[in-house]
């Protein structure tokens, strides 16, 4: 799992890397700053030093992985002392759950510590005095914003091929079953069973039907956008955004089932040539997706604006949006006890977050809370 840690570790900070890519030009670093500030040399200092912080964490993290890997494998002089093995097999299956979680929490602080700067100066200038604000708006496309069912019917179809495959090679599949692997060999074995036969395709059908429950919720909404000192070309960026939101999740649904589906079958026959295939299609799937919204975020939107236009929109040209860092907890959590909105848009990227202000978004944030610290304790816990 070491090199599997070290391909995260790298795809999450690339993703890190392109934050300020992929958030919109009036909220760099999860801060709000007036459209005509988008520019101001505060604002770019603070994205390079983000970027720079960035870097260090990576290298860092890279080369404790390095470190804990080279005192973990067989030979070692650590690897051989008494109850070392049974340790680092332990540490082995959370080094990917450690990984997924610091990483992005190393972001946040070096995003909120990068952009002190910026805060203080946009208090200390009073960017905000005297510019006219208005309040979110919802929005109404033109265009209906449609769940892209062919994206996720092509998930179903990949999950039923995946399993109708097990299902027709089961008689026939080794037994014991691989059920780990470096990338390129496999490491361990199990009894065959339905539990080692079906984890993955039962994996695959639930991101499936997860992400096709959240199209048709993001498809359903009414959607909040903020004027941003040209209410009709943010109206026409929302609209775009929830297109893209759309296609992502769909895109998503096929990828991972995929995905997954292609980890199952080189799992079930064992063939140790084709290991790489999964992780390079997930970093291929990453870079492409982040690559894309980048291209989004920087093409005009002027056929969308026309799509878009409707008689509110005018009456709120020239408004800039809300300051409204006081309810974004470092930037990225959504904290307003007073908004009864349960899932707002996210300042980063596209998508929605939670209200943790809201009743139902503690429910939600201590749920995930307790699946994230089970992930990481389970296989310390494991006998």
């Amino acid at each position: 799992m070491w090199w599997y840690a070290a391909a995260m570790l790298m795809m999450m900070s690339a993703l890190m890397l392109a934050v300020p890519d992929l958030s919109a030009r009036t909220v760099p670093l999860g801060v709000r700053v007036p459209s005509d500030r988008v520019d101001d040399p505060v604002v770019r200092d603070a994205v390079t030093r983000y970027r720079l912080i960035i870097v260090v964490i990576a290298v860092v993290e890279l080369l404790a992985l390095l470190a804990c890997w080279s005192l973990s494998r067989p030979g070692s002089a650590h690897a051989d002392t008494a109850g070392s093995p049974a340790l680092a097999a332990r540490l082995e299956l959370i080094v990917v759950p450690v990984v997924t979680l610091l990483t992005p929490a190393l972001g946040v602080v070096a995003m909120w510590w990068a952009s002190c700067p910026l805060r203080a100066a946009k208090q200390e200038g009073r960017w905000y005095d005297g510019a006219a604000t208005a309040v979110s708006q919802v929005a109404r496309e033109a265009a209906p914003v449609q769940v892209a069912w062919r994206w996720h019917a092509a998930g179903l179809l990949l999950v039923a091929a995946t399993g109708g495959y097990g299902v027709w090679r089961y008689p026939d599949l080794p037994d014991p079953m691989a059920t780990h692997s470096s990338l390129t060999q496999f490491d361990r074995w199990e009894p065959k069973s339905a539990a080692t036969m079906w984890m993955l395709p039962a994996l695959a059908a639930i991101v499936v039907i997860t992400t096709l429950t959240m199209s048709v919720f993001v498809a359903a909404r009414a959607s909040r956008t903020l004027p941003d000192g040209n209410a009709l070309v943010a109206q026409a960026k929302n609209l775009r955004d929830r297109r893209a939101s759309q296609r992502v999740l769909g895109v998503l649904s096929v990828a991972v089932a995929g995905i997954l589906g292609c980890t199952a079958v080189v799992m079930w026959e064992q063939w140790d040539a084709l290991l790489p295939v999964p992780v390079v299609g997930s970093v291929v799937l990453v870079v492409a997706l982040v690559v894309s919204q980048i291209r989004r975020e920087r093409t005009p939107l002027l056929p969308e604006v026309m799509d878009s236009r409707n008689g509110d929109v005018p009456a709120l040209a020239g408004s800039e949006s809300v300051d409204d860092d006081a309810s974004w907890i470092w930037g990225v959590i959504y904290c307003d006890r007073d908004d009864p909105a349960l899932f707002v848009a996210k300042r980063i990227g596209i998508g929605y977050t939670i209200n943790v202000g809201h009743p139902a978004g503690m429910l939600l944030l201590g749920g995930l809370f307790v699946v994230t610290a089970a992930a990481v304790a389970v296989p310390l816990l494991a006998g």
